[in-house]
């Protein structure tokens, strides 16, 4: 399941780490490896990240308007800049927070002694 993060650095860094939040949505629901997500990929998608927030199933109705809202150029598939897009948007102003939570989680796991400096 996508899990949408609940850290401030400059809007690249930001777009950094949307950009591999991005990647991994592929990865996890691009499931015939396309490079786009179908309706049925983006409906598990969706589903995911409104059961995240405490929310139901999407009907078919919030499906279709969710998805046309990101379908810009109305291909019926959600290309990685649409992704890109749900993604910023579902964050919202949280974004510099959480990567700053980010951060501080990379840096937890990878400065093993602590030191204040990443170790390999």
């Amino acid at each position: 399941m996508f899990m949408v993060p609940n850290l401030s650095v400059d809007d690249d860094t930001n777009d950094d780490i949307l950009i591999e939040m991005v990647d991994q949505i592929f990865i996890q629901y691009d499931k015939d490896n396309s490079g786009q997500l179908d309706r049925y990929e983006s409906y598990r998608l969706i589903n995911d990240v409104l059961s995240q927030r405490g929310q139901g199933t999407a009907s078919r109705y919030v499906f279709n308007r969710i998805f046309e809202e990101f379908d810009v150029n109305g291909d019926k598939v959600l290309s990685r800049a649409e992704i890109f897009r749900f993604v910023k948007s579902i964050l919202g102003d949280n974004t510099d927070e959480i990567v700053k939570q980010t951060v501080h989680k990379i840096w937890k796991e990878f400065d093993t002694d602590r030191s204040g400096k990443l170790n390999k």
